[in-house]
């Protein structure tokens, strides 16, 4: 009676849970247990634990509590190994809808060498775990996963928050159906998230695409020797600014030199002019050389003017850039202005 209520088949291939099935399996466990006691030598202990744990596993499956009955007869199995405690397990994921560890546990099942003394109720489970895993296959969905743009042993890919194996990179693999988030990352890239909603049966194809993560400059990061200053090289904005600065100087020395220079030219060709003319006033004989007289004079007027206006504003600019260059510490610097004059030429030189 109790084998034939364990392989009580629905339309689907599955066992169904009835009132019946549970009371006929639940009859079955103690006298399990006891067979099985022999051979694994568990404690008494253990033993009534592990029949506890699956009584009240039984009792939440009948009554639709099926995450707490995977949790019991999860509980059972630990305390003491029983085909029908996977069985159990089994049934109430695939009510879950955790179908790769329904199949899991069918496939436990399958494998589990019986004894040939072991109870009729753990052989009846084997016997249901096959039909019900058959009928299982083709519900489990399937997803593939690759990657590009890196090596799949450089990306760490997770699975709803949890790790995905590399080694299942490229390949078909089982998945629960429903929704699903897939993420990578590597050192030097990564990927948008991808979500993709499965269904029973689906087969589905994921890609992950790896892109670069940019990187700030190296400048940034690390300061070079040349980013930082030091005691002997101040920073080239304010060196710019002093070297500027006493330019600027001796621009206006030499504006002011030229200045004075054309001043006194202006007063000897004025002189030079008035010397040629008498009382009587200015002969006609000396009037071409008086008129070039007052014309040269002129024309120092005009350039003493426009140097002392060049010499003023190189001072006043020089000393200004001079003053800004010291707006942070920095290395004292001395400096020469020195304005030099020749025939035909002047100008001005500068040393640090």
């Amino acid at each position: 009676m109790v084998a034939s209520a364990i392989v009580e088949s629905s339309p689907r291939g599955f066992v169904n849970v009835t009132p019946k099935v549970l009371l006929a399996l639940s009859l079955s466990l103690p006298f399990s247990f006891s067979l099985a006691a022999t051979a694994n030598a568990q404690t008494d202990e253990a033993r009534a634990g592990a029949r506890a744990a699956a009584t009240q596993g039984l009792k939440a499956l009948q009554d639709g509590r099926y995450q707490d009955a995977v949790d019991l007869c999860t509980r059972a199995e630990s305390l003491m190994h029983a085909p029908t405690h996977l069985l159990l397990i089994a049934r109430a994921q695939t009510k879950l809808g955790h179908l790769v560890e329904a199949q899991e546990a069918y496939i436990k099942i399958e494998r589990d060498h019986l004894d040939p003394k072991a109870p009729r109720a753990f052989v009846d489970a084997q016997a249901a775990a096959s039909d019900e895993a058959a009928a299982l296959a083709p519900r489990v969905p399937s997803m593939k996963v690759t990657v590009e743009g890196a090596a799949p042993a450089d990306v760490q890919l997770t699975l709803d928050g949890a790790p995905f194996p590399a080694a299942l990179v490229g390949m078909a693999s089982p998945i629960n159906p429903g929704s699903h988030t897939f993420q990578a990352t590597s050192p030097s890239a990564t990927a948008d998230p991808v979500t993709v909603t499965i269904a029973e049966g689906a087969r589905e194809n994921v890609t992950m695409t790896m892109k670069p993560i940019a990187t700030p400059e190296a400048s940034s990061a690390t300061p070079t020797p040349n980013d930082t200053p030091s005691l002997d090289e101040p920073a080239s904005s304010h060196s710019g600014l002093r070297v500027a600065g006493w330019i600027g100087l001796g621009i206006g020395v030499v504006g002011l030199a030229a200045g004075t220079v054309f001043v006194v030219k202006n007063h000897s060709d004025r002189n030079d002019a008035n010397g040629l003319c008498g009382p009587k006033g200015c002969p006609d004989s000396q009037r071409a050389q008086i008129t070039a007289f007052d014309h040269d004079a002129t024309t120092a007027g005009t350039f003493s003017w426009i140097s002392y206006g060049v010499g003023a504003a190189g001072i006043v600019g020089g000393a200004a850039m001079l003053w800004l260059s010291h707006g942070k510490p920095m290395t004292p610097q001395s400096g020469q202005v020195i304005p030099w004059f020749g025939a035909r030429a002047m100008g001005v030189r500068v040393t640090f």
